[in-house]
This record gives C-alpha cells, structure tokens and sequence, in this order.
C-alpha cells in the first residue's frame, strides 16, 4: 500500500526497487517528448516497466490507490492521450522485444516497440509487417487503432495482422487473448488502452516486398486539377526500396490536429486547398486512402474485428503543425485557424461523412459502442482506462 505521507514517487521505489523512475533530468525529459509541443501536462512520475510483472505491479497498485495514470510509447496522439497531469506516466519503450516465430509467418512484439526499428529488426529475418507512415509511431497502439497507412491496399489493415495479445487490466490481472476471445475483437479496432495495457501483441509477419516509394511535389495552386489526373511535377524521390528503409521522420512541433472522411479524392477539396495555403512548414493535409484489401478483406477467423471503416473512403488529416523548436502562441493559433477554416470549408460542400477513425479525432467526440461497452463494464467497471475513449462507460 502506498504511505499517503509519502510522495508517490518514493513509495514506488520502495514498494518496486527494480522499477526505472524519473522525476527529474534527461530521462524525465525524455518521456514528455511527445509529437504534438502544445501538449503541456506533467506528471508526477514518468515509470519505465521493463516486464509483464512490473506494468501489472503499477497498475495494481495505481488502481488500489486511485492514482491518475497514462500510457505511452511513440508519443503521437494528438490529443494528449498519452499524458497525464500529476499523476503516473508509464513508458512502454523499454519493453521493445522482437521474436520471430520459427515458421517465419508471426513474431511478438513488445507493448513498446517503435514502427522504425520494428521494420529493422524484421528486416533482418528477411521479414516485414505493414506499418504506418512515421518510423517514430509506437507500433501497438497505432496497430490496435486500425492500422492506416502505406499497405492497406495490398496486406489491409494492421488489426488483420493481429493474432493475439497479453493485457494487463484493472487491478493488474494479465490475460492472454487465447483466454478471451471477445478481448482480441475489441483489440482489433478498438486501441490499446481502453481495457489494459497491452505488453505483447503477436502479429502476421511477410516476406520483404519490393518497393518503389517516394514523394511526388505538385503546386499547391493546381490542386483541384492534381486531384483528377497528373498535374505538374516539381520534386520527384520515387526510387527502390524496402520497407525497413522507407518512412517518414520527425515532424514534431506545436500543432492543432483534426480531420474529415470524404468518399473519394475530390475535385472541390483540391480546390478548397489551393485557396487555404499552408501557414507554416509543418503544416499538412495527409491523405489516407482506404482501398483495394482494405475494403475487401476482414480477418479471417471467427473472432473478426471491432474495426468499423471497411468502406472506401479517404481521411483528410488537417495538420496545423507549425514548426521544430519552442512552441509560439502566435504561430499555433495560426495553424489552429487555419485547420478550423479548413474544417469548415469542406463541411460546407457536403462531402464530410459522419464518425471517424477514433486515433484522428478528439476524445471526447467518440461514442462507445454496445458491444465495447458490456466487455468494459466486465473487464474495467470503474473505468479506470478512461483516456482513450472517455465516452465509453460500462454499459
């Protein structure tokens, strides 16, 4: 039990000795690094768990003591998902742990490995798995959330990779998915927070592919036409490559983040972005293009998908990043207005479909289904993994 006389910190070295934690210095620094600057929460303690045993050991005791905790790995929500203010941070990264299974068609991988060095370690095998655009995204949330990103089209999404997972839930209790299967569908779609922390995550692992990829430069002014057909080049980086290599890096900044879902590439919205030019240098409109098996292709068991986005359609993500350094008021309420007008102008053409993916849109504007909500109120009645999904009580 925690001695309310004590600060939290020091009764969690005395009551877990092998545990890393940070209250101060480079590693404390470390664990606010997160991809979106504006975020300004600090936590009491940031907590490096290195096994199973130590992630359950905090929870238990966090959930004994009504202690306020969060998650993290890659650090990319852009909602401050991944922070919490005076409490308990707890840093998956140190449990990155990458094991081939010996038929070379699955591996498991720790809660807190990273996409880049994920594709790497694969990569070594002669192995690959679809991750997302950014090699700095942590691999098991975005996995869990769906999984966009560049091969949907050809392998679908990440939750029709995903064959299993360990979990810690509420009061630190560990379950296998094999054990549960209506936990593995949640998993798959649902994300990584919203029962448990989960510590491993077994995955559909492929040969490398060949790749051509790169990044096409069109003018910005000549969207609406680029929309429809080619238009005129400015920059061209398609070479070969490999997935290991291929990837997007650091973009972090002070940022304001929102989205829309459009049926299809449209003319109108390459004409709403030839009249609003970005602000500043990281500010972004990144397509997400749900196609070919992602639309076609579920996962083929009998425990399917929480996963709801199997039509086609393409996530505009509205990027109001500004720039690397410290975070300027003036230059983040620029990018926020102009993701706002953004919003706005492409409401207006009726093209907006309704929900979202819930990893692109705030919190507090995702609903909770029926089904997500009886396995809450069985696996955390007291909602204690609320950070994710606050709209999802137990039902």
């Amino acid at each position: 039990m925690i001695d309310r006389e004590k600060p939290v910190q020091d009764c969690l070295r005395h009551l877990m000795p092998s545990l890393s934690i940070y209250t101060e210095g480079r590693h404390y620094q470390d664990c606010l690094e997160l991809y979106n600057h504006a975020l300004s929460k600090q936590p009491l303690v940031c907590a490096r768990p290195r096994t199973e045993q130590e992630v359950s050991h905090l929870v238990q005791l966090c959930t004994e003591e009504s202690v306020p905790f969060a998650v993290r790995s890659g650090g990319h929500d852009f909602f401050g998902r991944s922070l919490v203010h005076k409490g308990v941070l707890i840093d998956m990264r140190a449990m990155d742990s990458v094991r081939v299974e010996p038929d070379q068609a699955s591996a498991r991988v720790g809660g807190g490995v990273i996409a880049g060095p994920l594709q790497e370690t694969l990569n070594s095998h002669g192995l690959f798995t679809p991750t997302g655009q950014a090699k700095s995204v942590g691999y098991v949330s975005w996995a869990c959330g769906g999984g966009y990103g560049f091969y949907v089209g050809t392998y679908g999404f990440e939750v029709d990779q995903i064959l299993g997972a360990r979990v810690v839930l509420a009061r630190g209790h560990v379950v296998d998915t094999d054990e549960d299967p209506e936990l593995l569908w949640a998993l798959r779609g649902a994300g990584a927070g919203i029962f448990g922390i989960v510590t491993e995550l077994r995955v559909k692992v492929y040969p490398v592919p060949k790749l051509y990829a790169g990044f096409l430069a069109f003018p910005l002014a000549e969207a609406a036409t680029q929309m429809m057909q080619a238009g005129r080049v400015l920059g061209n980086t398609v070479t070969e490559t490999i997935p290991a290599a291929y990837g997007l890096g650091d973009s972090s900044s002070g940022m304001f983040f929102r989205s829309r879902n459009v049926d299809r590439i449209h003319q109108k919205v390459g004409a709403i972005l030839a009249l609003h030019p970005p602000p500043h240098p990281l500010s972004a409109v990144i397509f997400h293009n749900n196609h070919g098996k992602g639309i076609r292709h579920e996962v083929e068991d009998n425990v399917g998908a929480a996963f709801p986005n199997r039509h086609q359609h393409v996530i505009l993500g509205l990027h109001g990043g500004t720039r690397p350094g410290q975070v300027d008021a003036q230059e983040l309420a620029d990018a926020t207005r102009w993701v706002t007008e953004l919003e706005e102008a492409i409401d207006q053409t009726g093209l907006s479909l309704q929900g979202g993916f819930p990893a692109f849109w705030p919190p507090d504007q995702v609903d909770g289904a029926a089904r997500l909500q009886r396995l809450k109120a069985r696996l955390d009645q007291n909602d204690l993994f609320h950070h994710a999904l606050p709209g999802l009580k137990a039902g």
